[in-house]
């Protein structure tokens, strides 16, 4: 990593944050509101996906976020994934917005798709939905994308769940594993490091960071059965471990 990293989001000062927040929910109401209009040409698609990838890069921006990647050449063009990435603050929609090159859907809390702009962005490009608080309903849903992600649909999911306050990875939830082995797919691991500086758990201060993205191979899963699980999960485990690695180098400038 270079010396001249940026400080974490605790060190900005509440007139930077709110300066950041400004720039943020500007392009947040924004470009929403252009994938609402373009919704009624286009629902879903490469077009509305080229708005929310402008939508996260703008964000970024307005924050003074920068990214690095490496990795790319792993994600596939030809078929579908599900991207498994590590969860450290509320930015990372943003962060895997801005640089994943292939169009996707998010698996996200049911709950988010009642935020005013954001929420109605996801219902309308057919962003995928989970409910923690119904098993039942858990289990259709996934079934539900794992008939989507057959049919072609690149998908993103956090197996840890939940934010991680300090960025190391927390235990992973069994559910987006079975999503995996339903749909048959390769999994592509993801990790990011350095994104929990934007938004710390526990804080609104919003802050300007540097932030690596490291893609990894995919990891096979046609022909697993429910007795692979657990070793599914600690070879996901293991890959996202080793692409942390502060030994590793090859990050390109920031973009």
């Amino acid at each position: 990593m270079s010396g001249n990293r940026k400080e974490p989001a605790p060190g900005t000062s509440l007139a930077e944050s709110t300066l950041h927040w400004l720039g943020v929910g500007a392009h947040s109401i924004f470009w929403p509101t252009v994938s609402l209009a373009w919704g009624m040409v286009e629902r879903t698609g490469p077009r509305q996906h080229a708005l929310m990838h402008h939508w996260a890069r703008w964000c970024l921006r307005s924050a003074g976020v920068r990214v690095r990647v490496r990795g790319l050449e792993n994600v596939l063009r030809d078929r579908p994934q599900i991207f498994f990435s590590n969860h450290a603050s509320v930015a990372d929609i943003c962060v895997l917005g801005a640089v994943l090159p292939v169009e996707y859907r998010w698996l996200a809390r049911k709950e988010v798709f009642n935020v005013p702009f954001i929420g109605w962005y996801l219902s309308l490009a057919r962003h995928l939905r989970i409910d923690r608080g119904n098993r039942a309903s858990a289990i259709r849903l996934l079934e539900e994308a794992a008939a989507r992600v057959r049919s072609g649909t690149n998908v993103l999911v956090f197996p840890e769940g939940t934010r991680s306050p300090d960025g190391n990875l927390l235990p992973f939830k069994k559910g987006v594993f079975h999503l995996a082995l339903a749909a048959g797919v390769p999994i592509v691991p993801i990790r990011l490091l350095g994104s929990g500086r934007i938004i710390p758990k526990g804080s609104m201060r919003l802050g300007s960071a540097d932030v690596d993205v490291a893609v990894g191979p995919p990891i096979r899963t046609g022909g697993l059965q429910e007795a692979d699980l657990p070793a599914l999960m600690e070879r996901v485990r293991d890959a996202m471990i080793r692409l942390g690695d502060p030994a590793l180098r090859g990050f390109p400038q920031p973009v």
